[in-house]
């Protein structure tokens, strides 16, 4: 496939909003830092943020989300900072569907990494 036909598929691909979860509209209404992870960031630059963020006390949360290709780099940044700070976690999958111009529905894998200096709420999904 040709780079212009690549360029005219993904200019009909219109995405779908997700829905989030009841933990992830609280932990964005509480002000914790939301670390979107792609597939070019650059991990020692967003562990560094975050590592300041949890040990000057400014945040006891920090939230991570990364979709697609993203997903093994989002997994590592939170692992790695769980090795530093005794983190509770609560992980969320999900997909987010893109509907193509011609009727085709693709879905695109997603998650969402809650990570708490405190106790977080048991009955909590995920």
């Amino acid at each position: 496939m040709g780079k212009n036909k690549k360029r005219q598929r993904q200019e009909k691909v219109h995405k779908v909003e997700a829905k989030e979860s009841q933990s992830c509209k609280e932990s964005s209404s509480d002000g914790a830092p939301t670390m979107t992870v792609k597939s070019g960031t650059k991990v020692e630059n967003v562990l560094k943020f975050s590592r300041k963020t949890l040990e000057e006390g400014k945040h006891r949360k920090i939230f991570w989300t990364g979709n697609g290709k993203a997903i093994t780099r989002t997994i590592s940044c939170a692992e790695t900072l769980k090795r530093h700070f005794q983190l509770h976690q609560v992980t969320e999958i999900s997909q987010e569907s893109a509907q193509e111009g011609a009727g085709k529905v693709t879905y695109i894998p997603s998650i969402r990494i809650l990570q708490s200096l405190d106790k977080i709420d048991p009955s909590t999904p995920g």
